[in-house]
């Protein structure tokens, strides 16, 4: 395998989806004192080392601390974990989703996954992207990985909620992953 990823805090969420407050997302605290409850002003961007993320509206950034997670953008039950890795030689996107979903299967009790599909996001980023659902501890997830490999550094971005909460907030949050820069 190309890819290393990160294993401290594997799975969607810490302390696992939904933590010990139930499905969704944990509170978390922001940058600087205190939690982040007020979403930025609209058109706003969130700089992700190299990446500049478009935000849409309602969606507030969150530090997650103590895990692999480098930032965490919440709106609603729904999730965005961000997480960065070194890679091992030239990785391709479906490495590191491969890595990851693989990571994913070994911290859940009855785990699915799709195979990654190739696409490009933003300004020509390769990456790859699919499904998965699972049981993580007690709560029921489901998600959608967007993978990228830049350079030597590995890139996932995985949008996930408690069972039947994604839908409705997906296409947001697609369009906020797919809008990724380099900068």
């Amino acid at each position: 395998m190309n890819a290393i990823i990160p294993v401290a805090a594997v799975g969607p969420g810490v302390p696992g989806p939904g933590g010990p407050v139930g499905p969704g997302p944990a509170p978390t605290t922001g940058p600087g004192p205190g939690p982040i409850t007020t979403p930025l002003p609209p058109g706003s961007t969130l700089t992700i080392g190299p990446l500049a993320m478009p935000l849409e509206s309602g969606w507030v950034p969150q530090e997650v601390p103590d895990s692999g997670i480098v930032v965490r953008v919440v709106k609603g039950g729904v999730a965005i974990d961000v997480f960065s890795a070194p890679v091992s030689g030239q990785a391709a996107a479906a490495a590191v989703y491969v890595a990851y979903m693989n990571e994913l299967a070994d911290a859940a009790d009855g785990f699915g996954a799709t195979q990654p599909n190739a696409l490009s996001v933003g300004n020509g980023i390769p990456a790859a992207r699919g499904t998965y659902t699972g049981m993580f501890g007690t709560n029921q997830a489901e998600g959608q990985v967007t993978t990228l490999a830049l350079g030597a550094q590995g890139w996932i971005f995985d949008i996930w909620s408690g069972s039947g909460a994604l839908r409705s907030l997906l296409p947001e949050a697609q369009a906020m992953v797919d809008g990724l820069r380099v900068q």
